[in-house]
């Protein structure tokens, strides 16, 4: 699909501040709560007590972004090469799910629904299952340019290396704008069925 056909309108882009920085509050859509990072730990404030909720995590390491879930009760918290997530209600904190490994993330994140969430890299970008209170990483995709809710389409950018500019200081060409539909298990058990139809035996 050539770039000039992408899709700006309807389509929603991840947001582009979303990484931590000193003192960085990332307060809950509903307002009920803020968190922050405090040393290498996060601390979430608010709730009908004032309560403040110290999240430990790894000594050695500061999350790089925050990322609350409409109804404030779910935490994300990501690294450059994992994501954790804390339940509100029990006061939980998952393991950890890898993502990529390298020294900086753009770590943007992105909700596709109630129980799925985009996480935007540098270089990969995951959708992982929220549902429960252990991430899974549902795909992983490269290239990764913004998410249509009304289609359940995910648009990313194919790139090649550009071997006749490497002397400009050229090393990609983005060459053309791909998606990938996201089907329900019902949808995929239907295509099945209609495929098992056409190749069953006279």
């Amino acid at each position: 699909m050539p770039k000039k056909h992408f899709p700006e309108k309807g389509v929603k882009k991840p947001d582009k501040d979303q990484r931590l920085y000193t003192d960085t509050e990332v307060p809950s859509g509903d307002g009920r709560y803020v968190a922050h990072v405090e040393d290498t730990s996060v601390l979430v404030e608010g709730g009908k007590d004032k309560e403040e909720i110290f999240v430990s995590l790894n000594p050695d390491e500061i999350p790089s972004s925050l990322f609350w879930s409409g109804d404030a009760d779910k935490l994300l918290i990501g690294y450059a090469d994992k994501a954790f997530l804390y339940n509100m209600e029990t006061k939980t904190l998952s393991d950890p799910v890898q993502i990529e490994e390298q020294d900086m993330s753009l770590a943007q994140w992105m909700w596709m629904d109630p129980s799925t969430v985009l996480y935007v890299g540098s270089t990969y970008s995951y959708v992982i299952d929220v549902s429960r209170d252990r991430l899974g990483v549902l795909y992983k995709l490269k290239g990764v340019m913004g998410y249509d809710p009304e289609r359940d389409e995910i648009y990313f950018e194919s790139q090649i290396y550009s071997m006749d500019r490497l002397n400009e200081g050229v090393y990609f060409d983005a060459l053309e704008v791909g998606k990938i539909k996201r089907y329900s298990k019902d949808e995929i058990i239907e295509m099945a069925r209609e495929m098992a139809g056409r190749y069953e035996m006279p």
